[in-house]
């Protein structure tokens, strides 16, 4: 029982730093409907598209909206470049499905794990003792080498995020759809390479926190653990 309880407790450490991940992505570029507001005038999108801000905000909310699987048509119509048509080409269509797909399956997977979590602790409730003890240690086991990963594809990427952004994408999609002509496609002037920087940026500060905040408590669980075990063993 004692090996079952710490693959157990692994399994959720693991669960928890994915969950995290996930969270992290989905706060970065999903939530923050003032972080693409900000990205379209620092970017320049306005200079390539002819399009009121309103207008495309509300477009990259029916974007956002299909891409995380709460709608199932890009049809969108738009008043740009002096008329109202459709804002996405067939291209940027197909490319959009094989987005949606990603998005779709991790927030599929985020559900799941949040479900294996649940059942982890309960299991590990139900089945001994010194549960939280254990689930820290655990974590600070699993996430220094997380961390230590993490700092490694930090200057990887740092170093060219281009070469990265590329990989990233020979990896994730079986097909070259996602090679946009930056003189025709309006999606690839919305998101160009230096919003994905910056988006990455905010994913890995808010994953690095998170990681980070959950390390130092689980610090302390172990430290307060240690020193109560002390005092119990002395008396």
């Amino acid at each position: 029982m004692g090996i079952l309880r710490k693959v157990v407790s692994y399994v959720f450490v693991i669960s928890i730093v994915i969950i995290t991940l996930f969270t992290a992505i989905d706060l970065a570029a999903v939530k923050d409907r003032n972080f693409y507001k900000e990205q379209y005038i620092k970017n320049g999108t306005y200079n390539f598209i002819d399009i009121e801000e309103d207008e495309l905000l509300r477009v990259t909310d029916e974007l956002l909206d299909y891409m995380t699987g709460k709608t199932d048509s890009l049809y969108v119509e738009a008043y740009y470049n002096g008329k109202t048509q459709d804002f996405f080409d067939e291209t940027e269509k197909a490319h959009m499905v094989d987005v949606r797909n990603l998005f779709v399956a991790g927030i599929n997977l985020r559900r799941v794990l949040i479900a294996v979590a649940i059942l982890s602790v309960i299991f590990l409730a139900a089945t001994g003792k010194n549960t939280l003890n254990m689930l820290s240690k655990a974590y600070v086991i699993f996430t220094t080498a997380v961390i230590a990963i993490f700092a490694v594809l930090i200057a990887v990427i740092s170093r060219d995020f281009t070469a990265a952004f590329i990989k990233f994408h020979e990896m994730f999609f079986t097909n070259d759809l996602w090679l946009l002509d930056v003189s025709v496609s309006k999606l690839i002037n919305m998101v160009p390479e230096p919003f994905f920087i910056n988006t990455a940026v905010r994913i890995g500060v808010l994953f690095g926190a998170a990681l980070i905040v959950l390390y130092a408590l689980s610090v302390y669980i172990l430290i307060r653990h240690k020193k109560r075990h002390r005092v119990i063993k002395w008396v």
